[in-house]
């Protein structure tokens, strides 16, 4: 059995951020995970120690999960265009494997669904579609509203201060433990139905002092079974303001995930961009 490069995917959520100590932390050239040690899940958030900075105020997490509870109520439906370029790390160096272009079509209440349009400019063809698994489900959904509901029993933990992309930021680490996680990993075999597995999560986040909006959201996969596919996994992704019909919303604009293959230790990385977002009309039809 052996999984195939272009069918990886790492699902945010079934209806997809940095490998801990692994070799896309020194040989990917992307933005590396700045983690701390994460919380453990249902454990007691510890006091920094002194040479850490200043303790956060609680009400900056507080604004944040004010934000994340009604952030999926604030969004309109819409559709963006999804660009993910693919690679395969191969002796030190990521090497191309594809670019696709997706429709992502989100809809309130029904999270997202994406359609493969292109492959490196070219319409795939059918047997492709059904399985390329470069999906980022979740992205709009999952990633940072998920962390503040009660039922994900979220830790949290102050991290630090920092200015990010301009902005004042405090940094908390957090960890979602496996029992109530929704996270999961899918890996598609060749000649089989997909192996998927939920697994608990920890990472990090930047969030705006003043506003409570997330800038950055990181997510290490945990507690991955020794016979599951995959070994690591990570997600990072970055948001930003985006005007769809005049209005403004705070979404997605980058993300990057890592994913490791345990049969060969091999690392693979999507690099997606979001872009062209626009208002959903339940007339327009996505046509190849």
């Amino acid at each position: 059995m052996r999984l195939l490069p272009m069918l990886l995917t790492v699902a945010l959520l079934a209806p997809v951020t940095s490998l801990a100590q692994s070799p896309a932390r020194t040989k990917r050239n992307v933005k590396p995970l700045r983690r701390t040690t994460p919380p453990k899940a249902g454990a007691a958030p510890v006091n920094p120690p002194e040479t850490t900075p200043p303790p956060v105020a609680p009400s900056v997490l507080a604004l944040a999960k004010t934000r994340a509870l009604i952030y999926l109520d604030e969004l309109p439906d819409f559709i963006a265009t999804q660009t993910t370029r693919r690679s395969v790390l191969v002796h030190g160096a990521w090497e191309p494997i594809d670019e696709l272009e997706i429709t992502v079509n989100y809809q309130r209440g029904k999270g997202e669904t994406t359609h493969l349009v292109s492959v490196n400019g070219n319409r795939p063809d059918e047997s492709y579609r059904k399985s390329w698994g470069a999906k980022a489900v979740g992205v709009f959904s999952f990633q940072f509203s998920t962390l503040f509901q009660p039922s994900s029993k979220t830790v949290f933990t102050e991290a630090g201060v920092e200015v990010y992309r301009g902005r004042d930021c405090r940094i908390y680490a957090y960890a979602v433990p496996k029992a109530s996680s929704s996270y999961q990993l899918t890996a598609n075999m060749t000649g089989n139905s997909p192996a998927v597995l939920t697994v608990g999560h920890s990472g990090r986040m930047w969030i705006d002092a003043k506003t409570g909006h997330p800038l950055r959201v990181e997510k290490i996969a945990d507690d991955i079974s020794p016979d599951f596919p995959l070994s690591n996994a990570e997600v990072v992704v970055e948001y930003d303001w985006v005007t769809i019909s005049g209005e403004k919303y705070w979404l997605p604009v980058k993300s990057e995930s890592v994913v490791e293959l345990r049969e060969n230790r091999r690392l693979y990385l999507n690099v997606t961009e979001f872009r062209d977002y626009r208002k959903f009309d339940g007339e327009v039809k996505v046509l190849d």
